[in-house]
């Protein structure tokens, strides 16, 4: 299960509660279709006012379930629910369709998800894992999956926190 905000990114409170089924309805029939259009059209032109508009947008956080989306130190007892039992992998790359096919062909039967990134300059992905995960193992866990499996792919390392969006 993974934690959705309705409200853009400064929506961090009171999220509903998507399973990957749900979050795969939403992607393949998105409602924000037209936005999301516009979104990659403006970054296509090299104009970066699709980053106001990509904030926007409703966004999950993939590795876990939160009541607020707030996990700094003081607040991560209060505020986390449990990790979803996915990793989130995000891949900043041009010819993002291009890169989709060949990843879908290369780890299509190890990834749960692959999806066109919103705004278009990538891809993004999520794994399923096994093991449970705990605050204690997870960079261990994410950077195994990076080391091993995803070990010839250029990551967007900034991404593997545990609060982090996906749009």
């Amino acid at each position: 299960m993974f934690s959705y905000f309705d409200g853009g990114i400064s929506d961090t409170k009171n999220p509903t509660f998507l399973d990957l089924l749900d979050l795969v309805k939403i992607i393949q029939n998105n409602p924000q279709a037209d936005k999301i259009r516009k979104i990659r059209d403006l970054r296509e032109l090299g104009d970066d006012s699709y980053k106001v508009l990509k904030r926007q947008l409703p966004y999950i956080t993939p590795n876990c379930m939160v009541k607020v989306r707030n996990l700094d130190e003081v607040n991560y007892a209060q505020n986390f629910i449990s990790f979803s039992r996915y990793l989130y992998f995000d891949f900043d790359i041009p010819n993002a369709e291009e890169f989709k096919t060949y990843f879908i062909k290369r780890y299509g039967h190890l990834a749960s998800m692959i999806c066109l990134s919103s705004s278009g300059g990538g891809i993004s992905v999520l794994f399923k894992i096994k093991n449970t995960i705990t605050i204690n193992n997870f960079d261990d866990i994410w950077l195994t999956v990076r080391n091993t499996i995803l070990k010839d792919e250029e990551i967007d390392d900034s991404c593997k926190d545990i609060g982090r969006a996906m749009f």
